[in-house]
C-alpha cells in the first residue's frame, strides 16, 4: 500500500526541519562551552601558572650542565613532572569555578530558565574546561620537546633554542599588554593566545633544526628529530590532566573552591599510592587490623575536625535557627578534648598487650575475609596515576608500545565517562541555591 502524497511531503518537510533545527539546538551548548573556556583562560591565575610552567621547563637545559651524562634524563623527568603538576593544578583551578561560580552568582538559574537542560549545561561546562586545559597542555608540551632537543650534551646546550623559549614568554607578555591597552582585551587570554601561536611557529622551526655541536649546527647531518617516546608520554600526561579536570568539574556541582581543591588533592595523593594501597590491603593480617581498630582515636580526630569546620561553614544555613554557635563549638571542643585525652593515654600505655575482645576479634576476622574484594573496589575507584607515568621507562631507553597507549586511552575514557555520568546525576538533583554548596 502506497503512502499518500501529502503524508510523504509532510514527513520530508519534518525531516528537513529537524535537520535544520540541529544547529539551533547545538548553538546554546557551543555558546556555553566557548564562554566557559574563555572565562578559564581570562583568569589571572591561568596565565601565572602557564608562564611559570613554561619558564621552569625552559630552564632545565641549563640545569643539565650540573649532572654527569644525565642531561636527557634530567630534562625528560623534570619537564614531564612539571607539566603534570602544573597541569593538574590548572585543571583543578579552572574546573572548580566552572559551575560553583554560576551557582554563587545565580547565573545558572537564568541560563536554565532558557530552553536548555541541566545535562546539556553540565556537558557544555565540561567541554569548556577541557578546551582551556587543552590550550594549556599544547603551550607547555612544545617547550618540553624543544628543551629536550636543546640539551645536546652535558657541557653545552643549544643557546638559540634555549633563549627562544624565554623570548616567547617576553613576546607573549608584550602582546598581551598591547592587546589590553589598545583593544581592551584581557591580558591573560591575549598573552596565552600569543604564546600559543609563538610556540607553534617556534616548535615547527625547531623540529627541522640540526644538532648543536660546540658553536655551530651540524647542517650536513640533517635535522635532529624529537624523541617520539616523550611525545607518547605527553599523550598519557594529557589523559591524566583530563581525568583531574573531569573530577574537579563534577565536584564543583556541590563544592566550593576550597573543598574542591582539598578533595582533589587527597584523591591525587591516594591515586599516586594506588598500587601500594592495593598490595598492602590485599595482604593485610588479622593482627594488623586489630591494631588499626585499637588506634581509632588517632584516625577519628581528623573526622571530628572536619565536621567542626563543616558546621562552621554551614552555620548560616542551619535548619534550626534557635541553635547558637557557642553550643556547636562547645560540643566539638568537648569531643576533640576527649579524643586527645584518649590519644595521649594510648601513647603512654599502648594497648598492644591486651587481649582483643570477642567483638573486636570478630570485626577483624570479617574485614580480613573480604580484604581482597575491598582492595579491588578501592583500586578501581582511585585513578591510578602511575599507569600514566612512564618517565622511568623513557630514561631507560625503552619504547612505549602503541597498544599501551590505546589501553591507557580506554582507561581514561572509562574514568571520564564515569565522572561525567556521576556529575550529571549530582547536578540534576542539586539544589541550585547558594546555600546548597559546601
Amino acid at each position: 500500500m502506497r503512502r499518500p502524497q501529502g503524508c510523504r511531503s509532510q514527513c520530508l518537510q519534518y525531516n528537513l526541519q529537524s535537520r535544520s533545527d540541529w544547529p539551533k539546538l547545538m548553538r546554546p551548548f557551543l555558546s556555553i562551552a566557548h564562554n566557559t573556556c574563555r572565562e578559564c583562560i581570562r583568569q589571572p591565575i591561568f596565565i601565572v601558572i602557564l608562564l611559570t610552567c613554561v619558564a621552569i621547563i625552559g630552564l632545565y637545559p641549563a640545569m643539565a650542565l650540573f649532572v654527569f651524562r644525565g642531561q636527557q634524563k634530567l630534562v625528560t623527568d623534570g619537564s614531564l613532572a612539571s607539566i603534570l603538576l602544573f597541569g593538574q593544578i590548572c585543571a583543578v583551578l579552572c574546573a572548580s569555578h566552572s559551575i560553583s561560580r554560576e551557582i554563587e552568582t545565580g547565573t545558572v538559574q537564568i541560563i536554565l530558565a532558557k530552553p536548555i537542560g541541566r545535562m546539556q549545561f553540565f556537558l557544555a561546562k565540561l567541554v569548556g574546561v577541557w578546551g582551556a586545559i587543552s590550550l594549556f597542555f599544547l603551550i607547555c608540551a612544545l617547550p618540553v620537546l624543544i628543551s629536550l632537543k636543546a640539551a645536546t650534551d652535558q657541557f653545552r646546550f643549544d643557546p638559540y633554542l634555549f633563549s627562544g623559549i624565554f623570548v616567547g614568554i617576553l613576546a607573549a607578555c608584550v602582546f598581551g599588554a598591547a592587546r589590553n591597552y589598545y583593544a581592551r582585551k584581557p591580558f591573560p587570554s591575549a598573552a596565552a593566545t600569543g604564546l600559543a601561536a609563538y610556540m607553534l611557529i617556534f616548535g615547527t622551526i625547531a623540529f627541522f633544526m640540526p644538532k648543536w655541536n660546540s658553536f655551530s649546527y651540524e647542517w650536513k647531518e640533517g635535522p635532529a628529530y624529537f624523541n617520539a617516546e616523550v611525545a607518547k608520554e605527553l599523550i598519557l600526561i594529557y589523559a591524566a590532566i583530563v581525568v583531574m579536570a573531569s573530577l574537579a568539574t563534577t565536584l564543583s556541582a556541590f563544592l566550593k573552591l576550597a573543598a574542591n581543591m582539598t578533595i582533589c588533592l587527597i584523591i591525587y595523593i591516594f591515586g599516586l599510592m594506588a598500587d601500594w594501597i592495593y598490595t598492602n590491603l590485599a595482604n593485610i593480617q588479622v593482627s594488623t587490623i586489630e591494631q588499626m581498630i585499637r588506634a581509632w582515636p588517632f584516625w577519628i580526630l581528623p573526622l571530628i575536625l572536619f565536621f567542626w569546620w563543616l558546621s562552621t561553614i554551614r552555620y548560616p544555613y542551619r535548619r534550626n535557627p534557635d541553635i547558637p554557635a557557642i553550643e556547636i563549638h562547645a560540643t566539638f571542643v568537648i569531643l576533640t578534648g576527649m579524643d586527645l585525652i584518649r590519644c595521649v593515654h594510648d601513647l603512654i600505655e599502648p594497648p598492644l598487650d591486651i587481649a582483643p575482645s570477642p567483638v573486636l576479634r570478630a570485626v577483624a576476622v570479617t574485614f580480613h575475609r573480604f580484604r581482597s574484594q575491598l582492595a579491588a573496589v578501592i583500586y578501581s575507584i582511585l585513578p591510578n596515576w602511575q599507569q600514566l607515568w612512564l618517565a622511568d621507562a623513557i630514561s631507560r631507553q625503552k619504547q612505549i608500545p602503541w597498544e599501551y597507549i590505546a589501553t591507557a586511552g580506554l582507561y581514561t575514557l572509562a574514568f571520564v565517562a564515569f565522572l561525567t555520568i556521576l556529575g550529571i546525576i549530582i547536578f540534576s538533583v542539586q539544589d541550585l541555591n547558594q546555600s546548597s554548596q559546601i
